[in-house]
């Protein structure tokens, strides 16, 4: 069954083109923790249905970071997050 019959629309859209590789998800541990956080919410819980395979099939898709720098960008220091600066390498 395709993303989108989870996840509609636009996002839907961006989930499917990084899932087939149309361009590279970076993520980290937190965020990865945070996404399981939102799935375990009741309505989401129902619509995803197992949490630990959606994040297991994000994690594997992904290119998982461990932070090195911390951003504090916004007012809500939850909000802020931290992140390893790309390598050179991964820029070309």
């Amino acid at each position: 069954m395709g993303v989108r019959a989870w996840v509609g629309g636009p996002p839907g859209e961006v989930v499917e083109a990084a899932l087939t590789g149309r361009f590279d998800i970076m993520t980290s541990p937190a965020l990865l923790e945070e996404l399981r956080r939102v799935l375990a919410y009741p309505k989401l819980a129902k619509m995803f249905g197992d949490i630990d395979e959606v994040v297991e099939l994000i994690t594997v898709a992904s290119h998982v970071v461990r932070p090195t720098v911390t951003l504090d960008l916004v007012r809500d220091p939850d909000d802020n997050r931290s992140w390893k600066p790309p390598s050179p390498a991964a820029l070309t």
